[in-house]
């Protein structure tokens, strides 16, 4: 391990984080390093995701890799309505 890894790794120890490797590029990290926007959405459901390690490299594959999953939902005229690319439903 590298001497920022091992910092880290104490870190994550000592505040009571986890240290996990992570889903998209299998790199350590410990959740004391997680960031706002640095979630793998799951294929199948978007309420489930994984956290992903803060390498801007990794984030920007993971967003690509989220936007492919899940397109952004395109706001309806009807209240209460989300249409999505493929399928729709009502809130």
């Amino acid at each position: 391990m590298r001497r920022i890894e091992l910092i880290e790794h104490a870190k994550a120890l000592l505040g009571g984080y986890f240290w996990l490797p992570c889903p998209n590029c299998g790199r350590m990290f410990g959740g004391q390093e997680s960031r706002s926007g640095s979630t793998l959405w799951d294929a199948t459901n978007p309420s489930r995701f994984r956290l992903t390690c803060p390498d801007p490299v990794c984030r920007a594959e993971v967003a690509r890799i989220n936007r492919q999953r899940w397109p952004r939902p395109v706001k309806s005229k009807v209240k209460n309505v989300i249409l999505f690319s493929t399928s729709w439903r009502i809130n």
